[in-house]
């Protein structure tokens, strides 16, 4: 397997490991402030963003903005990881030594 394959999908498992504690850290949040906090929480998020939705152009480029913003994080990241994990050892110099004829 190539070293920036190697890389890349190290940089998918930790990311996908920090989502996912992430999500565990909401979920322990709102078991602990309970379900009525969490539903007007839920409530309060309706009539902000679900209650007037925007325009599909808007949501589309949205998309396609936040998408572009992940791939550039992604593929800068990995090309990082590549070149701190990727150096090749210095080699060593010797003096060069004379053969007496």
């Amino acid at each position: 397997m190539k070293p920036s394959l190697i890389i890349k999908f190290l940089f998918l498992i930790t990311s996908g490991l920090l989502v996912g504690y992430r999500t565990h850290l909401d979920l322990i949040k709102w078991n602990h402030l309970g379900r009525e906090a969490f539903l007007a929480n839920q409530q309060n998020r309706f009539d902000k963003y679900m209650a007037h939705p925007q325009s599909v152009i808007a949501l589309v480029v949205f998309s396609i903005f936040a998408m572009l913003v992940w791939a550039a994080l992604y593929e800068g990241l990995a090309f990082a990881g590549k070149k701190l994990f990727s150096r090749a050892p210095k080699k060593e110099s010797f003096p060069q030594q004379s053969i007496p004829s």
